[in-house]
C-alpha cells in the first residue's frame, strides 16, 4: 500500500470526537432508560439522539389504560417521568449529530464506537493506492517526479521554479513555500490524485471489459 496523503490532526479529533460522543450517548440512553418506560432499543438510538420528545411520546401511547378511561385524561393524572435530564442531554449531543447512529454498537444497554466506521470516518481525508491497483505503477512515478522536480530546484538554490504562478494543476500538483517563503517545492492535491486513481482505475476496468 502506497500512503500519499495523511492528515493526522483529521484523524485523531475525528476519533476523539467519537469517544465524546459515545459518552454523552451513553449517558442519553441511560437517561431515557431510567424514565422506566422501556430501554432504548438499537434502532432507536437516532430518534433519541435527534427528537427524545418523540420516542417519549411513543412510549406514553403504549401505556395500557384502564377500561373506562379516556387516555389523555388518564395520563394527565398520572405522575409521568420527567423527560428534563434526557433533553439537557440532548442538547449536548447536538455537537456530534452529524455522528450518526451507525457510528455506534449498542448491546447489553452499552454504547461503543464502532471501530470499522470510525476508521473510515477518520481517514476519510487519506489518499492510497494499492500495489496491486493499475493506478499504483503511474501514480508512484508521477510522486517520483515530484521528489525529483523538487531536488533539482533545491540543487538550483530555488531558480528552477521562480515563480507561484507556474501551473500544476494538471499534474495534480500545487506549490508551497520553503526557506523563509522565497523557495518553492511542488507538493500534491490530494483530492486531484483521488480523481486520478478513480480514472486510472475506471479505466483499465473499461479496457478489460472490452478485451
Amino acid at each position: 500500500m502506497l500512503t500519499i496523503y495523511e492528515n493526522k490532526k483529521f484523524e485523531e479529533q475525528t476519533y476523539s470526537d467519537l469517544n465524546e460522543a459515545a459518552e454523552v450517548m451513553q449517558s442519553l440512553v441511560n437517561a431515557f432508560n431510567n424514565l422506566n418506560l422501556g430501554d432504548v432499543q438499537p434502532n432507536e438510538l437516532g430518534l433519541l439522539a435527534i427528537n427524545p420528545q418523540r420516542l417519549y411520546d411513543d412510549r406514553l401511547a403504549k401505556i395500557e389504560i384502564p377500561q373506562g378511561f379516556r387516555r389523555d385524561k388518564y395520563l394527565e393524572i398520572m405522575d409521568l417521568p420527567d423527560l428534563t435530564d434526557v433533553l439537557r442531554l440532548k442538547s449536548q449531543y447536538r455537537r456530534y449529530e452529524r455522528y450518526g447512529a451507525g457510528f455506534f454498537d449498542y448491546k447489553g444497554g452499552k454504547i461503543s464506537v464502532n471501530a470499522s466506521k470510525a476508521k473510515q470516518m477518520a481517514e476519510m481525508h487519506t489518499v492510497s493506492v494499492d500495489e496491486s491497483s493499475p493506478a499504483y505503477k503511474p501514480v508512484k512515478r508521477l510522486l517520483d517526479a515530484m521528489h525529483i522536480l523538487n531536488e533539482v530546484n533545491d540543487m538550483a538554490d530555488g531558480e528552477l521554479i521562480r515563480s507561484h504562478t507556474v501551473n500544476l494543476d494538471g499534474l495534480c500538483m500545487e506549490l508551497t513555500t520553503v526557506r523563509d517563503h522565497v523557495h518553492y517545492h511542488a507538493k500534491i492535491k490530494p483530492y486531484k490524485i483521488k480523481e486520478l486513481i478513480r480514472k486510472l482505475e475506471r479505466k483499465h476496468v473499461a479496457t478489460v471489459k472490452n478485451l
